[in-house]
């Protein structure tokens, strides 16, 4: 009996190990893909393409870098990086709008700067593709454990691939929500519920559809009868907790306790009705698709509609790879609630703007591509890793993809 048991467990510590090694090779193998287009496709960008002025932000100096050093650091100077490393460097402080930004990602930048010699661009590159690098792998192994290993490989390389994943290796919060959501939902299904909750409770600190990770997590509550245990409402509670957290804090520094919130007007967005903003982004899209912005509002037409597809072909892949009905219901709410958020509130000049890369936080339901992949994989990867290259290059730029 005692011979049996010390098999059962090398063959159980076995299986673990080629399950970690397998994740790691794919997972750390759809990072290293990603980053090596992403670097190819901004070294292009800088030498062929005409640069336009990145607006600046008041109170961060981008460092001005040569050499090498311009081509791998130097294209991520854009947009709301910025922002973020204006946070990281002088906090929120001295400028309202800074709290339209979560706090996880600049403060774990302010932590790793020290190892950068105190440069801010560096600390947020680093914590960025080490955050991405283990968010595919977690998610990774919560695919595969979900519904195989099959549909594990292609949901990692579909969203490697994808044409607006570059913003997961840039200096933004979207490959911590990867990371800490992922690593949420593959803590659930290997039951360990208050690790989950905090997991969750760092997706909410990373990017504002993290708190959204309480769906899923709440199905695994329901799950098996795990609502007979007290801890694992912990799970669903951590982004919950994690949100109010950062309101109660924002609210006192703001005094306002919706303050947070509140700061989108000084972006100019406003409450629309998600359906009334679908229709003004296409009516837009008409009027200016003979314009400079027609081809980046057609982007962010088709990103949406994209979402919108991959959120009901994910349900239907979940349920047919042995999903509980639970979680099927879940993944889809998720999906749709990740949506809803900023098409309730647009930016009307352009009402579906930064949809594209919105559509990252809808991680887990990359699964769909499971649908696909197998009859199409080679002329998809193709077409996808050609689009993630020139909205790489058209970022790098300086062109209105924010």
């Amino acid at each position: 009996m005692a011979v049996t048991d010390v098999l059962e467990r090398r063959a159980q510590a076995r299986h673990t190990g080629d399950r970690r090694h397998d994740s790691l090779i794919w997972g750390g193998g759809a990072w290293l893909a990603l980053r090596i287009i992403a670097t190819l496709a901004a070294w292009a960008s800088l030498s062929w393409l005409h640069q336009d002025p990145t607006v600046q932000v008041g109170g961060y100096s981008p460092p001005v870098l040569h050499g090498i050093l311009r081509v791998l650091a130097g294209p991520w100077l854009r947009a709301d990086a910025l922002w973020y490393l204006r946070i990281a460097e002088a906090g929120y402080k001295g400028n309202g709008g800074t709290y339209a930004f979560l706090p996880l990602f600049p403060m774990l930048v302010r932590l790793v700067k020290p190892l950068t010699a105190g440069q801010p661009l560096y600390a947020g590159l680093l914590v960025a593709n080490a955050a991405c690098f283990v968010g595919f792998i977690w998610l990774y192994a919560f695919v595969k454990k979900l519904a195989g290993r099959r549909a594990a490989q292609v949901a990692v390389v579909g969203l490697a691939l994808f044409p607006f994943s570059f913003f997961l290796v840039a200096p933004y919060g979207e490959a911590l929500l990867l990371a800490a959501g992922a690593g949420a939902l593959l803590l659930a299904a290997e039951d360990h519920p208050v690790l989950a909750g905090l997991a969750g409770a760092a997706a909410a600190l990373s990017r504002p559809f993290g708190v959204l990770i309480a769906i899923p997590l709440g199905a695994y509550l329901l799950t098996s009868r795990h609502w007979t245990r007290p801890t694992w409402y912990l799970a669903p509670v951590g982004p919950a907790a994690g949100f109010a957290g950062w309101l109660a804090w924002s609210g006192s520094q703001l005094h306002d306790l919706l303050g947070a919130l509140h700061v989108q007007t000084g972006w100019q967005r406003t409450f629309m009705l998600p359906w009334a903003t679908l229709d003004a982004g296409v009516r837009t899209w008409v009027s200016y698709r003979s314009s400079f912005y027609g081809p980046y509002m057609l982007m962010d037409l088709a990103a949406t509609c994209f979402a919108l597809v991959l959120t009901v072909v994910a349900a239907v892949v979940v349920r047919r790879r042995g999903g509980s009905a639970w979680l099927t219901v879940a993944l889809a709410a998720y999906g749709a609630a990740v949506l809803v958020v900023p098409m309730s509130s647009p930016f009307i000049p352009r009402p579906l703007m930064s949809l594209p890369r919105f559509v990252l936080a809808l991680f887990p339901l990359f699964i769909a591509y499971d649908a696909i992949w197998p009859k199409l994989r080679i002329p998809l990867a193709v077409v996808s890793a050609g689009g993630l290259a020139w909205a790489t290059a058209l970022y790098v730029a300086a062109r209105p993809i924010f």
